[in-house]
C-alpha cells in the first residue's frame, strides 16, 4: 500500500519514518492518509488500540488512546522484529495492516481517491460431506504426516496435517510465541515482572508460584499452567500447549493413557441386550457396543434415504444445507454402530490430557489397537495446527482443516465413524468465518460430549497468534 500525505501526494521515502517524536499518532494517521480529518483520526486509533488490546498486547487500562497506544505498539513492534520504539511509522502501519490490526483506511473503497483495494472476501466455512471414507483408510497416512484422505469436493492439493504432532514433544510452538500475550495477562492479574522478554516472564511466573505455593523455578511447567489456568490467566487451550512442553506431565499422560487402554483392553464380557451371551472379549480387542447398553434407549434407529439427518448407528446418510453467500455443506455420517469403542475410552481425565491431535495413532506395543481421543483433545490439537496461507500479497489469511471422529479404543484396522470434516480457508483473523466453525464444533460437542469445555473465540485467537509468529519464526 502505497503511504500518501494529506492531499493524496505520495510521501518521501523516509518521511514516514523521519517525523519529530512529538508528532502525535492522530497526525501521523493523517499524514499516512488513514484519516482526513483529527475526528477521523481518533477513531482510527481508537480501532487500532481495541485490536492490539484484543490480540493480546498490554494496553493500559486508564488514559486517552493517544497515551495507551505507545505500550500496545511497542511490544507489537517487538513481536514483529520491528525497532520497538512506540510510533507508528511506516513499516509500523504496514504490519498492522499485515496482522489485520489497523484499517487501510476508513471506509476503504468508498473514499475517493483511495488507491488501496479490499483484499478478497475469504470462503465461508466449508463442512465436506463425510462420504463413504472411514478414518482406518487413512490411518497410516495421518501416522507418517503425509494428511487425511481429501474429502469429496476438498481441494486437489497435499495439506499438512497436524498428525505430525501426535508425539507431545514433536512441532509443539514454543512458550515465546505467546510471549507478549502472557506478559499482558500477568501484568493485569498483579504479576508484573521485572527486565525484557524472557527474563520478564521468569520473574513474572516466580511471583505467582510464590504467592501460590509451587515451587519457585521460574520456568512454565505443568503446575504452574495450571494455575495460571485458575487464576484466569491462561485459556484452557493455551494452558494445555504449556502443559505438554513439561516432560514430567507428558511422562504422567503417557502412563495414564497406557493404563487406560490396558484397563479397557482386558475389561469383562459383557451380555448382549437380547440376552445371548457374549463372546469372551481378548486382549486388546474392545467389544462392539450397544446403544441399549449404553441407556440410550434402544437399538440405534435406522434412517431412511429420505431422512434428513444422520446420527452413528444409522445407516449411512448425510445431512446438507447451503448459504447463499458461501458454500456451507454439513456432512455427517451415520455409520454403522458396530466396532465403535467405549466412549469412556475416549473422554476420561487421562484421555482429555494427551494434547491435541485431530487422530491419535496411539498402539499398544503388540500393535492389536488404536484410540481416538475425545472430541475436545482431536479439536485441540487441529487449532493447533492452522496454518497461514500462501498467499502473503494482501492482509493475513489462515486456513484450518479438521476431522472429528468417534471417540474411542479400536482394534488394529477397526474404522472409527467420521462425525465433522471442517475446512475454513482465507479467512481473517476477525472473520465471521471462525464464528461459524465454532457453532459448528460446539454442536458436535453439546450433542456427543455435553460435560466437555465449550469453544470460546480466545481458542480461535490463541491459534492464530500461534500460526502468525510460527510463520515468522520460520
Amino acid at each position: 500500500m502505497a503511504i500518501r500525505g494529506p492531499q493524496g501526494a505520495p510521501l518521501p521515502p523516509d518521511a514516514a519514518t523521519s517525523r519529530a517524536p512529538s508528532s502525535s499518532p492522530q497526525q501521523r494517521l493523517v499524514d499516512f492518509g488513514m484519516a482526513r480529518t483529527p475526528a477521523e483520526a481518533r477513531a482510527v486509533l481508537q480501532q487500532i488500540v481495541a485490536l492490539l488490546a484484543g490480540a493480546g498486547f498490554p494496553v493500559p487500562k486508564t488514559g486517552s488512546p493517544d497515551q495507551q497506544l505507545p505500550s500496545a505498539l511497542r511490544e507489537f513492534q517487538q513481536s514483529a522484529g520491528l525497532p520497538a520504539t512506540g510510533q507508528l511509522d511506516a513499516a509500523t502501519v504496514r504490519a498492522l495492516q499485515q496482522q489485520g490490526l489497523a484499517p487501510a483506511r476508513p471506509d476503504d473503497g468508498a473514499r475517493a481517491g483511495s488507491t488501496t483495494t479490499a483484499p478478497p472476501a475469504p470462503d465461508a466455512v466449508r463442512f465436506v460431506p463425510a462420504g463413504p471414507s472411514r478414518v482406518a483408510d487413512a490411518l497410516p497416512r495421518l501416522r507418517a504426516g503425509a494428511g487425511a484422505d481429501a474429502a469429496p469436493g476438498a481441494r486437489a492439493r497435499d495439506v499438512e496435517t497436524d498428525a505430525a504432532r501426535a508425539r507431545v514433544d514433536a512441532g509443539r510452538p514454543d512458550v515465546r510465541l505467546d510471549l507478549q500475550g502472557l506478559l499482558g495477562a500477568l501484568r493485569t492479574a498483579g504479576f508484573a515482572g521485572v527486565g525484557r522478554g524472557r527474563e520478564q516472564l521468569a520473574d513474572a511466573v516466580k511471583k505467582l508460584q510464590r504467592a501460590d505455593g509451587l515451587p519457585v523455578t521460574g520456568r512454565l511447567d505443568a503446575a504452574t499452567a495450571q494455575a495460571l489456568e485458575r487464576r484466569g490467566v491462561l485459556n484452557a487451550a493455551t494452558a494445555q500447549a504449556l502443559k505438554e512442553q513439561d516432560p514430567a506431565w507428558r511422562a504422567a499422560a503417557a502412563t495414564a493413557a497406557a493404563t487406560t487402554a490396558a484397563t479397557t483392553a482386558n475389561a469383562e464380557p459383557r451380555t448382549p441386550v437380547d440376552g445371548a451371551p457374549a463372546e469372551p472379549v481378548a486382549p486388546g480387542t474392545v467389544a462392539p457396543r450397544s446403544e441399549d447398553a449404553e441407556g440410550r434407549g434402544g437399538p440405534p434407529p435406522t434412517m431412511t434415504s429420505g431422512a434428513g439427518r444422520g446420527d452413528e448407528g444409522g445407516d449411512s446418510t448425510t445431512r446438507g444445507a447451503t448459504e447463499h453467500n458461501g458454500v456451507v455443506d454439513d456432512g455427517e455420517e451415520g455409520g454403522d454402530g458396530d466396532g465403535v469403542g467405549r466412549d469412556a475410552a475416549g473422554d476420561d481425565d487421562a484421555e482429555r490430557k494427551q494434547g491435541n491431535a485431530n487422530v491419535d495413532g496411539d498402539d499398544d506395543e503388540a500393535g492389536s489397537h488404536w484410540r481416538a481421543p475425545s472430541l475436545s483433545a482431536q479439536i485441540e490439537r487441529a487449532l493447533a495446527g492452522v496454518r497461514r496461507d500462501d498467499d502473503r500479497r494482501g492482509a493475513a489469511t489462515y486456513r484450518l482443516e479438521l476431522l472429528l471422529v468417534r471417540p474411542g479404543v479400536y482394534t488394529a484396522g477397526q474404522p472409527a465413524p467420521e462425525l465433522l470434516r471442517l475446512v475454513v480457508e482465507r479467512a481473517g483473523p476477525f472473520d465471521d468465518a471462525w464464528g461459524r466453525a465454532l457453532a459448528a464444533l460446539n454442536d458436535r460437542l453439546r450433542r456427543h460430549d455435553p460435560d466437555a469445555r465449550p469453544l470460546t473465540d480466545d481458542d480461535v485467537r490463541v491459534a492464530l497468534r500461534r500460526a502468525r509468529y510460527r510463520d515468522d519464526a520460520g
